[in-house]
């Protein structure tokens, strides 16, 4: 019986340590000439940061792009892009910097991406420039948008950007919680029993 119960709490804990799952959210961006991105992109939401970005998702004008998009980061400090940091996305507009583009396009730090992109988009802001930029090509169409931003457009009344959990659910416990009540519940029932097993 005590091994039993033994084993029943271990599983409980392993169970209690898994990790939660990152969250879903839908960003959008409009330009100045009306053209529009929209998509998802999954992470865990700290301090008004994205991080962990991935599985990233671009519309433009609802076109999807395609193949696997890479989420690459633009450090202000060097001008470059660079793969091996996580992406800036900030539910701010204007804290972002970052480039979301066909995996099959991109090529290394020094070069954005390849002559041949099937898509990509970005914004970035530091002191010495201020831009969003995208781009959708393939053989059918070409389609393009380039914003130079100001501050007004991200922050304030009818900001251009938006990031937003995909799909808001009032408070969800997390699995510790759920330990402790199936644990509480455990060691009622093994109460019980023994008092039964007493009272025989």
């Amino acid at each position: 019986m005590k091994k039993s119960l033994l084993n029943i709490v271990m599983l409980l804990t392993s169970l209690a340590s898994l990790p939660a799952s990152a969250a879903l959210y839908n960003f959008s961006y409009t330009f100045d000439d009306g053209a529009a991105i929209t998509g998802s992109l999954t992470g865990d939401l700290v301090d008004g940061f994205v991080q962990n970005v991935g599985d990233v998702q671009v519309n433009f004008n609802g076109i999807p792009f395609a193949g696997p998009l890479l989420a690459v980061n633009y450090s202000p400090l060097t001008r470059r892009w660079d793969s091996t940091v996580n992406a800036t996305v900030s539910v701010l507009g204007s804290l972002n910097n970052f480039l979301f583009v066909d995996a099959n396009s991109w090529i290394d730090s020094s070069q954005m991406w390849s002559v041949g992109d099937t898509g990509l988009f970005y914004m970035i802001n530091n002191r010495f420039q201020r831009s969003a930029y995208a781009l959708l090509s393939s053989p059918a169409l070409m389609l393009s948008a380039s914003d130079e931003l100001r501050p007004v457009y991200f922050d304030g009344i009818g900001a251009k950007w938006s990031l937003t959990l995909a799909n808001p659910v009032s408070a969800v416990p997390e699995p510790e919680t759920y330990t402790m009540l199936l644990v509480g519940l455990g060691l009622i029932g093994f109460t019980a029993r023994r008092r039964k097993d007493l009272d025989a």
